[in-house]
């Protein structure tokens, strides 16, 4: 039997407040966010900069550590992942006619981009 419970927790229900049918319209968490007191704190930095993605002192400070890290000279954060992936098919030059495989289970922004081209 599924558990519901953790769904019913995360709406803010007891799991045993509600009848089986009612249990059905809660959201379905594929990946429930985990944040600890840092990435918050660093949420708030950067929200009362007024500065948010693509420019200002976090995202610099974001591309100049992936660059340390990695040993890249040039490193490019960008605000979503569709334009990320934007990004990489014109650095790999692909276009009309070429193949692109996506995972079946996924979201449109990862094919997208390679119809827009």
């Amino acid at each position: 039997m599924l558990n519901l419970a953790p769904y019913a927790r995360h709406a803010g229900l007891s799991p045993f407040s509600a009848p089986a049918t009612e249990m059905t319209a809660l959201p379905i968490l594929l990946s429930p966010p985990h944040l600890t007191g840092q990435e918050r704190a660093a949420i708030e930095t950067s929200l009362s900069s007024g500065w948010l993605a693509p420019a200002g002192p976090t995202p610099r400070a974001f591309e100049q550590a992936l660059a340390e890290a990695t040993g890249f000279a040039h490193v490019l954060g960008v605000a979503s992942g569709t334009a990320a992936l934007t990004l990489a098919f014109r650095v790999l030059e692909i276009g009309p006619g070429d193949e692109v495989w996506v995972p079946g289970f996924t979201f449109i922004a990862s094919i997208a981009p390679a119809v827009q081209l």
